[in-house]
C-alpha cells in the first residue's frame, strides 16, 4: 500500500439532520498549537485546485481507511470554498459506525474533526 505523507489538523463539527456540517478550515485564523511546536493558517482559495482536480477525497472515522463514512466521488462528502473558509457536509452511511457518529455529535460527545492534507506551497515565520 502507498502512503503519503499529509497534515492532520483539527476542526468543529456538528449534526443537522442526518448531515454532519461544518468548517475543515476558517481562512485567516491561527490553529491551535500543533504538537508543541507551531500555529498555522491558510489563506482564501487554498484549496481551490485541489477541489477543482474533482480528486476523490474520502472521510474517514479515526484516519481508518477500513471505516469509510463518505467520499466526494460518491457526493455523500461535498466539499467548497466559501467566505468563511473550506466548508464540508458529510451524509454519513445508514450503518452501525455512521449512526454512531451521529449520536455521538448530537450528543456533544464528539464535537471535533481532523482533516488530511498535504501542503504544496507553504512559508514559515518564525519570528512569532
Amino acid at each position: 500500500m502507498k502512503t503519503i505523507d499529509f497534515e492532520i489538523r483539527t476542526s468543529e463539527l456538528t449534526a443537522t439532520d442526518k448531515k454532519l456540517v461544518g468548517y475543515a478550515v476558517r481562512w485567516n485564523s491561527l490553529s491551535e498549537i500543533i504538537w508543541d511546536e507551531f500555529r498555522e493558517q491558510f489563506a482564501p482559495g487554498a484549496f481551490k485546485d485541489s477541489l477543482a482536480s474533482g480528486s476523490d477525497v474520502r472521510a474517514l472515522y479515526e484516519h481508518n481507511y477500513t471505516q469509510l463514512l463518505g467520499r466526494t466521488k460518491s457526493g455523500t462528502l461535498v466539499l467548497s470554498e466559501d467566505d468563511t473558509g473550506l466548508r464540508f457536509e458529510l451524509t454519513p452511511p445508514n450503518t452501525q459506525l455512521g449512526n454512531d457518529v451521529l449520536a455521538l455529535v448530537e450528543r456533544g460527545d464528539l464535537s471535533g474533526m481532523s482533516f488530511g492534507f498535504r501542503a504544496l506551497k507553504e512559508s514559515w515565520d518564525i519570528a512569532q
